[in-house]
């Protein structure tokens, strides 16, 4: 696997060899009547030219792509050097964050992992089903990637059982026979623009702690490993008009947009998945 490092010195060195190429540009003498020598400067760049070697070509073209990505930043919301990366190196495989912290791979489905997600009062009065719908998508997303997941109902059930409230992660860890326990902790959330009624960009921020599971004694207790704040606008660069979208396709596509998100920090993946 490569990170972002890699590939950035591999922009570097190629860059290097074309600065090298550049300055070992010599004239070509040509041959005139009576044997006589004349240097050709524009005959000399154009034999250098051709000779420049593949790799040099290759990152020519590189740098020309760059430069046409970094033109359109502002439309796409790429990120350069994700870009720079797919065309250095194909499409690489990035580390999770969660494996980079804790050098858990959980991806490799050795160890049973449950997802809770909570939001404030006051925001669950707006939105009453987020909480669900939030720990089901990011449960049904780890899941896809190989990670062994606790069923989404059996979560949603148990949730059900303590009137939809839970004081301590403990009581999680001693009911559920688990490995780590993902907290996604919201703070904020909702989908409407700034003092608009007519423009949808949804919003979150919270953060997301991740807890392994030990016993102790006859106890199981759950130990903070991993943590991490998040904040995800959806779309980044415009609001979208009700004329476009009725209200339940946006929430619906912003809950996607924020569980996928939230789910990358614990599968690796393809630097492609993290271009919006």
């Amino acid at each position: 696997m490569i990170n972002v490092g890699d590939f950035r010195k591999a922009i570097c060195r190629e860059h290097a060899v074309m600065q090298d190429n550049r300055n070992r540009i010599t004239p070509v003498p040509r041959r005139l009547p009576g044997n006589s020598l004349r240097l050709s400067p524009a005959a000399g760049l154009r034999s250098t030219a051709s000779g420049l070697d593949g790799g040099t070509r290759r990152a020519q073209r590189w740098l020309v792509w760059l430069v046409a990505c970094s033109l359109t930043l502002s439309q796409s919301g790429c990120s350069l050097f994700v870009m720079a990366g797919k065309m250095v190196f194909g499409d690489p495989q990035m580390n999770s964050e969660f494996l980079r912290s804790t050098g858990v791979d959980l991806g490799k489905g050795k160890h049973r992992v449950m997802v809770v997600a909570s939001l404030p009062a006051a925001v669950k009065v707006s939105y009453p089903s987020v909480e669900l719908d939030l720990q089901d998508e990011v449960t049904r997303r780890l899941s896809r990637q190989g990670v062994q997941v606790v069923n989404a109902d059996d979560v949603g059930s148990w949730m059900d059982d303590h009137g939809g409230v839970w004081d301590s992660v403990d009581a999680l860890a001693q009911d559920f026979d688990v490995d780590y326990i993902v907290h996604i902790r919201a703070h904020r959330f909702d989908h409407k623009e700034y003092n608009s009624q007519d423009l949808f960009r949804g919003r979150a921020q919270g953060d997301v702690i991740a807890y392994q599971v030990v016993s102790q004694g006859e106890r199981r207790r759950a130990l903070g490993v991993f943590t991490r704040e998040f904040s995800s606008e959806h779309p980044r660069n415009f609001a979208v008009s009700v004329d476009e979208k009725s209200e339940s396709v946006f929430q619906k596509e912003f809950l996607d947009h924020l569980s996928h998100e939230l789910a990358m920090r614990f599968y690796s993946h393809r630097m492609s998945e993290e271009i919006e």
